[in-house]
């Protein structure tokens, strides 16, 4: 993405919450932070409690979002090879 563009969304992200979050999408913002509050070791129990949406649904998110990344690295490796 444009170096510009990303500070832009930053930018939009920091001053106008509302406005951030129409653009990308409540759905996107969810996954987000399941991601990151995972990264940040809770719990799904805890994130189920934080978000207010099931620990199956957290789960199914974040390993989703695991199994791309581990997908994109070997990806990567191979390419590198």
């Amino acid at each position: 993405m444009n170096m510009n563009k990303e500070k832009q969304l930053q930018k939009i992200a920091l001053e106008e919450w509302d406005h951030f979050k129409s653009i990308v999408g409540e759905k996107a913002i969810i996954r987000a932070s399941v991601v990151m509050l995972r990264r940040n070791g809770l719990s799904y129990g805890q994130i189920e409690r934080k978000l207010g949406i099931s620990r199956e649904w957290a789960c199914r998110i974040y390993l989703k979002w695991h199994d791309a990344t581990v997908s994109e690295k070997e990806t990567i490796k191979r390419k590198l090879r």
